[in-house]
């Protein structure tokens, strides 16, 4: 399997061309989460060109990304709409009447849109737990499935690097400016940036937002702040898709007369943040702290009270390097998990996998 973010999205979007394999994850999604089934259906939506199977289905492409993300609402007509372009179909099925623990299919399901057979969990011979592809993940650009236990990367909400520099040194020549931001609009389609003279103060940062660009042959989006000390770039995606893009940017300036920025960064500072899916019971894996959690739950008046995660970091340190504890606001049964780390994605990732083999063990 790819091991690098972007190769591994680009894989993810090779099989998922397939009506087999999509069949396989878009009901693996159904049974998670309709959050999860929709970030699959917007992955598959993608690896048949979200233009063009917007454009077939009737919708606006803005409108699709909208639609397919973990807060969209989509119209049936809608959803079968984009099912069909990529040529599947929903279809509908009796509960089975046997045990929670049956095999048997339930409820509603995804199949090949083949007029000549009834697509189902059934005659597809899916177990009710998928496996294989199935069991990967189901958002945009996420690394490969962590380890044969039960974490899986959800999502990326945030790949960002902080380049620290003294950004004057850039205009040493004194070369106006406006090439700069010209060009920024016109070479990444940034859809948020100042506008207003008041906008362009670099001590408060001015930030360009909602831009493009190409990252392993696909579009992600990004953005670019520029401080009078440094920049920040930022993707959903990864560090490395960040770096890509910082490189581009750097490079770029290069060409209109500008100095190399890259030789005046004195410094980086990386931070990864992702959302993980586990059954991971952290509570039963720290049994020396059991009396505390339980003198709390007394405390507090709340039964529920458990041990929800924990920190890493250095002597002094403002932030923590590291940390791994459940998804405020949602509840415990989601086995939703936010981690936050001081390292670019790829470690973010590896200190992930190692969590999952620590506490399985």
């Amino acid at each position: 399997m790819p091991k690098r973010t972007g190769d591994y999205h680009s894989w993810l979007l090779k099989q998922l061309t397939d009506p087999r394999e999509a069949v396989h994850y878009l009901n693996a999604a159904l049974e998670d989460s309709p959050q999860m089934f929709l970030k699959a259906l917007r992955n598959i939506a993608e690896a048949h060109r979200m233009v063009k199977v917007a454009e077939k289905a009737g919708v606006a492409r803005e409108s699709l990304y909208r639609t397919l993300s973990e807060d969209g609402n989509p119209r049936l007509n809608t959803l079968n709409a984009v099912l069909e372009v990529v040529g599947l179909r929903m279809t509908v099925e009796q509960i089975s009447q046997h045990s929670a623990t049956s095999t048997e299919s339930s409820g509603l399901a995804v199949g090949e849109n083949q007029p000549s057979q009834q697509p189902s969990h059934a005659n597809l011979g899916l177990p009710k737990k998928s496996t294989g592809l199935a069991k990967l993940m189901m958002s945009t650009g996420q690394p490969e499935f962590l380890g044969p236990f039960s974490m899986q990367v959800t999502e990326v909400i945030l790949a960002r690097i902080i380049l620290f520099a003294e950004v004057r040194l850039l205009n040493s020549s004194g070369l106006s400016l406006q090439p700069i931001h010209s060009g920024l609009l016109e070479r990444y389609k940034f859809l948020i940036y100042p506008t207003a003279p008041s906008e362009f103060d670099f001590t408060k940062g001015v930030r360009y937002s909602d831009g493009k660009f190409l990252f392993d042959g696909r579009e992600i989006g990004v953005a670019l702040t520029i401080f009078t000390d440094g920049w920040v770039v930022e993707t959903l995606v990864s560090t490395e898709a960040s770096e890509a893009f910082w490189n581009d940017v750097a490079d770029w300036v290069t060409t209109i007369g500008f100095i190399s920025a890259k030789e005046l960064v004195t410094s980086k500072v990386y931070e990864s943040q992702v959302v993980a899916h586990s059954n991971l019971e952290l509570g039963t894996r720290f049994g020396e702290i059991q009396p505390l959690v339980k003198l709390i739950a007394e405390l507090s008046g709340n039964p529920t009270e458990q041990m929800s995660g924990f920190y890493i970091g250095g002597d002094g340190a403002r932030l923590s390097t590291f940390t791994f504890e459940r998804r405020t606001g949602v509840p415990f049964s989601e086995n939703k998990y936010f981690s936050r780390a001081a390292l670019p994605t790829a470690k973010h990732m590896r200190v992930l996998s190692e969590i999952e083999k620590i506490l399985t063990h």
